[in-house]
C-alpha cells in the first residue's frame, strides 16, 4: 500500500500485510489510516482551484476498492454514471495514473519485481522499503532516473485493485465528490 506524490515520490508505504487480505482492508491496518480516522494527517486548509472562489479540501486520490470520505476521492459506480461523472471519474483516472506510472518506474528500475520475491516476509519489506526509498533519492537526484514512457501515453497499466464490500460514506463526502464533480464540467473543465 502506498500513497504517491504529485512528482510520483512515494510519500508513505505499508509492506508486509498478507496478500489474501483486501485492500480496503490493507488500508485500515496502517498507520496512515489510523492518523486518517483520527484527523491528524496534518492536511492545508481547503482552498480555491483555479478559476473559482470556492474552497475545496486536499485529497487522496483513490479508486473503487476504498471509501469515500472528506479527503479521500474515488470513482463514481458505474451503475450511477452520467456524462459529469463520467468525466469526474476520467479526470480521477489520469491523476491516478501518477501512482500507475511510480509503481512502473519502480518496477521497470528494480529487477527484483519482475518475479516473485524469493525472501521471508521481513526482508522482502525491507528490501520493498529500500527500493522504494532509493527510487525516491534516485527522482530528486539523477536526472536520468525516469520511465521511458514517463510523460507520455500510459502503456504499463496497472490492474484497478477489486471492489470490497459496500460502504456508506457520509453526506458531506458525498457533497464534496460532487462539488469536484460540477467544478471539472465547469470552471475546471479541459
Amino acid at each position: 500500500m502506498a500513497l504517491v506524490s504529485a512528482k510520483k515520490e512515494f510519500i508513505m508505504i505499508d509492506v508486509g500485510t498478507n496478500g489474501r487480505v483486501s485492500d480496503g482492508g490493507v488500508l485500515f491496518y496502517t498507520k496512515f489510516w489510523e492518523m486518517y480516522q483520527q484527523n491528524t494527517l496534518k492536511l492545508p486548509e481547503p482552498s480555491a482551484l483555479p478559476n473559482t472562489r470556492q474552497t475545496f479540501p486536499y485529497v487522496f486520490i483513490s479508486d473503487e476498492a476504498f471509501e469515500l470520505g472528506p479527503n479521500l476521492m474515488k470513482p463514481y459506480a458505474q451503475n450511477v454514471l452520467n456524462e459529469n461523472r463520467h468525466i469526474f471519474n476520467y479526470r480521477l483516472s489520469r491523476a491516478r495514473s501518477v501512482v500507475e506510472c511510480a509503481f512502473g518506474i519502480l518496477n521497470s528500475k528494480f529487477g527484483i519485481f519482475q518475479k516473485d520475491l524469493p525472501f521471508e516476509p521481513d526482508t522482502a519489506s525491507l528490501i520493498v522499503a529500500t527500493c522504494c526509498y532509493l527510487h525516491n533519492y534516485l527522482r530528486k537526484n539523477a536526472n536520468s532516473y525516469s520511465f521511458s514512457n514517463e510523460n507520455g501515453n500510459n502503456i504499463n497499466r496497472l490492474e484497478d485493485l477489486q471492489r470490497t464490500h459496500n460502504r456508506n460514506p457520509n453526506c458531506e463526502a458525498k457533497a464534496i465528490r460532487e462539488n469536484f464533480c460540477s467544478y471539472f464540467c465547469n470552471e475546471g473543465r479541459i
